[in-house]
């Protein structure tokens, strides 16, 4: 298997209509990013919702990965390293403690090297205050 890119239906997730398929086989990283801006002192949660299609087996690594990054503190992040075909969502809510400007926000496969296959859909950098 190549890796690839693609956007496909997400069915069974609330009300997200659409994900980003990102097939893996190397185990190399692949994904997406975006470029947003924050301010210092800002509260912010980060979430998505990730699913594998290859399998439902937990003892199966995988590799999924969705992330912020802001320059001068540690980056923020949401891991699902085990398989499950059905959607699983995660959230974590943290301060910008150091700048005014651009983050990127990214969502890839290939974390700890894993080949798999993965749905990413309604990632999310919110403001909360």
């Amino acid at each position: 298997m190549s890796n690839a890119l693609s956007v496909v239906e997400a069915a069974g997730e609330g009300n997200a209509s659409r994900a980003v398929r990102i097939e893996n086989g190397g185990g190399e990283m692949i994904g997406v990013q975006q470029v947003v801006r924050v301010v210092s002192g800002g509260v912010y949660r980060l979430s998505a919702s990730v699913r594998s299609v290859a399998t439902n087996d937990s003892s199966v690594m995988f590799g999924g990965r969705v992330a912020c990054y802001m320059a001068g503190q540690k980056e923020r992040e949401l891991v699902w390293m085990s398989e499950y075909n059905y959607w699983w969502r995660k959230e974590l809510v943290f301060t910008n403690e150091t700048f005014d400007g651009a983050a990127v926000v990214y969502a890839h496969m290939g974390y700890g090297r894993f080949a798999s296959t993965g749905e990413f859909t309604d990632i999310r950098l919110e403001v909360l205050r």
